[in-house]
């Protein structure tokens, strides 16, 4: 069995319901920039008997041919720019729940065990950060856990235990980054602009603490939606991600332009390095 996922809290959280019904199995944790290159080294290298499951994250249509071809694969995702899928019978696009969410109730058709039912407040929470609810304050903890740990410590934790309850280490490594992640926040420049519908917005460069950056930002100056612009990966690839707090408009129409994907609320492309060079004499030329 293989997994091919994001590489954010929802995904890290789907990897962690694929090990734990299928310790043996192979998890790739994508980028929206990594993830059509390495399906397709997937479909070259492994056999049609290998199982592929897809979640959190979606391909682009060569890839989802060469996929429809091959067969014997699954795809969850919940984010608009991937909708287009749904005319695959092995996808299912929807909007009302994260990928993880999507994935627990496949895996629980797989395989009924009793253990599922230990991950369900979970999966709530990864729900209720990704999809920015916001109705559970320990979701923000647990998305601040997995930036503390990393992913490989992150998913051994919740094998082991998927408890939401936090031991001693854990909340002090927790409220030594609650300082951090403030300082940082107010440290950060922004550049405060409008566009031509006359939405205040804010854009940034950052490589840490992207969605609390973003939202720090729209609370203090009160934004319609921030670009956060900076570099990923040991590639040091650029990238842009959008977040938004009203609904009077869409980042993933944005994202989708430039080629990638995500949900009205908040969404993320990879940039050229002419595009990052505009940006930057757009700013100097405003400033």
């Amino acid at each position: 069995m293989v997994l091919v996922t994001h590489d954010d809290l929802d995904g890290v959280a789907c990897a962690v319901l694929f090990k734990k019904l299928f310790p043996d199995g192979v998890v790739y944790c994508e980028s929206y920039d990594t993830v059509n290159d390495r399906v397709k080294q997937l479909v070259a290298e492994q056999s049609p008997e290998v199982r592929v499951y897809i979640a959190d994250i979606s391909v682009n249509p060569e890839i989802a041919e060469l996929l429809d071809k091959r067969g014997n694969v699954v795809l969850f995702d919940h984010h608009e720019t991937a909708m287009w899928l749904n005319r695959y019978d092995w996808v299912r696009v929807s909007l009302d729940r994260c990928g993880a969410w999507m994935l627990y109730d496949r895996l629980r058709t797989v395989k009924r065990t009793l253990f599922w039912d230990s991950y369900r407040d979970f999966i709530e929470r990864v729900d209720d950060y990704d999809r920015w609810v916001h109705r559970f304050p320990e979701s923000r903890l647990l998305n601040r856990l997995l930036g503390i740990l990393g992913r490989e410590r992150f998913i051994a934790r919740f094998l082991a235990n998927p408890s939401l309850v936090f031991t001693e280490f854990e909340e002090y490594l927790l409220e030594v980054e609650e300082d951090r992640v403030r300082r940082y926040c107010e440290e950060q420049y922004v550049h405060l602009s409008c566009d031509a519908g006359g939405r205040p917005y804010g854009v940034c460069f950052a490589e840490n603490y992207i969605s609390e950056l973003a939202h720090y930002l729209m609370e203090k100056h009160g934004l319609e939606y921030v670009v956060v612009l900076g570099l990923r990966g040991t590639s040091r690839s650029p990238y842009g991600k959008a977040y938004l707090r009203g609904r009077m408009c869409d980042v993933s129409a944005m994202a989708k332009r430039r080629g990638g994907g995500g949900r009205a609320a908040t969404a993320g492309y990879a940039l050229s390095p002419d595009a990052v060079r505009e940006v930057i004499h757009k700013l100097w030329e405003e400033a």
